[in-house]
């Protein structure tokens, strides 16, 4: 919550000094034509007028450039500090050439050190713009006790209050444009709290439902495991009883099977429950990884005369090896469950027609799918088939996603079924490594 907080209050910070900076210009573009035209007219010597103008020019292209760069670039805390500074050298020029402390255009100076009043607060870049504005008072007094030339008086007032009007300006603009930052900053942080509380909420109605849903999985499995084991258990204690026949393996038999199926739904709900960690890519030689994943199924597809096919050409894919073996794990399991009288399952891979990625075809000749189950393969929960957690999909399309891919199928009944991998070759982009 805080990394939110600070994160928003730095974008409203951003998107007001960029705002203030694009302004400032437009501001002093008219106090410039203006004051010098009163100065030349109230006969200020040609050496004072020539050494403000030149400064008022330098300052105002200065603020230009600010504002043009202001539109393409984020402006950062620390752009906007050092701005304020330079603007407070530039004042400093600009009055030690009209009077030091005596200089109209002394209330200026006001503008930049109360817009960082406004924009940091208490800290160290406030401190930093209040020093440099300490510095150049003491600057104008030194010059002002050192005789530094002044105005003429007919114009000394105008000119303060114009330079006053300015500094209300460009108060106005900063001050209030962060005031207004502020408060939709609050109101964002309002709203990403609710959604934090609302994603609390749902995160522990989900975890009750897991554990109910764990609770219900696991109970016939453990139930028949103890009757199966208390029956062996008298039988043992029975001498008339051998322990060793064919009805008692049968029975271990099953019981090994029943382990077998709560350490499937174990790991279901467990990869489940986690959320997906951070992808660890990198460049894959798809045949290799592919051929590995077949020997891991040789055993299971041997127990059910399903025939296993691989068609992958030489190429290489940026991704994550673990978590990309999870996923086709558990689409090919399915597909193997689907095929209990033997079939076919065939993983084949090809580019696509643009070259901006892979496809990877997993397809067997198992039972299908209908329409209505097809459209809910991706719920949490749901299976077709008795024992399913109904999570290895779920599961792979997550890790799917996560490469920045997707996951389709197409199945008919009793025709089989299709699941259709799109994949990209090159890395993954930010906001989908951390996909749920």
């Amino acid at each position: 919550m805080q990394a939110n907080t600070d994160r928003i209050g730095a974008e409203q910070l951003a998107r007001v000094s960029g705002s203030f900076l694009r302004i400032r210009p437009r501001l002093l573009l008219p106090f410039g034509p203006t004051l010098l035209l009163l100065l030349w007219r109230s006969q200020t010597p040609r050496l004072q007028l020539v050494a403000i103008a030149v400064t008022f020019v330098c300052m105002l292209s200065a603020f230009t450039w600010e504002a043009q760069r202001a539109r393409r670039v984020t402006v950062s805390p620390k752009a906007f500090c050092t701005s304020l500074v330079l603007t407070l050298g530039g004042l400093a020029v600009l009055c030690a050439f009209s009077g030091g402390s005596r200089s109209p255009f002394l209330p200026i100076l006001f503008a930049p050190l109360g817009v960082a009043f406004a924009a940091f607060g208490k800290s160290r870049r406030t401190a930093l713009v209040f020093l440099a504005f300490a510095g150049v008072l003491v600057v104008e007094l030194v010059l002002n006790a050192l005789g530094s030339a002044t105005l003429p008086t007919e114009v000394g007032g105008v000119i303060a209050a114009l330079a006053a009007t300015l500094a209300s300006g460009l108060l106005y603009f900063g001050i209030t444009g962060l005031a207004g930052a502020y408060t939709d900053t609050a109101q964002k942080l309002d709203a990403a709290r609710i959604e934090v509380i609302q994603s609390a909420a749902e995160q522990t109605a989900s975890l009750q439902a897991l554990g109910a849903r764990v609770a219900h999985e696991l109970k016939n499995p453990l139930s028949a495991i103890k009757g199966l084991v208390q029956l062996l258990h008298r039988q043992a204690a029975t001498s008339e009883t051998p322990l060793r026949d064919g009805r008692n393996e049968q029975r271990l038999s099953v019981v090994l099977e029943e382990v077998a199926r709560m350490e499937s739904i174990l790991r279901d709900y467990l990869d489940f429950s986690r959320p997906l960690g951070q992808l660890e890519a990198r460049p894959i030689a798809m045949r290799p990884f592919l051929s590995g994943l077949i020997s891991l199924l040789e055993g299971e597809a041997a127990d059910r005369d399903v025939r296993l096919e691989l068609s992958c050409p030489e190429l290489e894919a940026y991704l994550d090896p673990g978590k990309l073996k999870q996923a086709l794990l558990n689409l090919a399991q399915n597909s193997l469950a689907a095929m209990p009288k033997g079939g076919q399952l065939r993983l084949a891979v090809d580019i696509e027609a643009d070259r901006a990625g892979l496809r990877i075809a997993l397809s067997d000749t198992g039972t299908g799918m209908s329409r209505e189950v097809l459209g809910r393969v991706k719920e949490p929960y749901f299976s077709h088939r008795p024992g399913g957690t109904g999570l290895g999909v779920v599961i792979a399309d997550g890790i799917i996603r996560q490469h920045g891919g997707t996951l389709e199928f197409e199945s008919q009944p009793e025709r089989g079924t299709l699941a259709l991998i799109r994949l990209p070759f090159n890395r993954p982009a930010p906001d989908t490594i951390n996909a749920d």
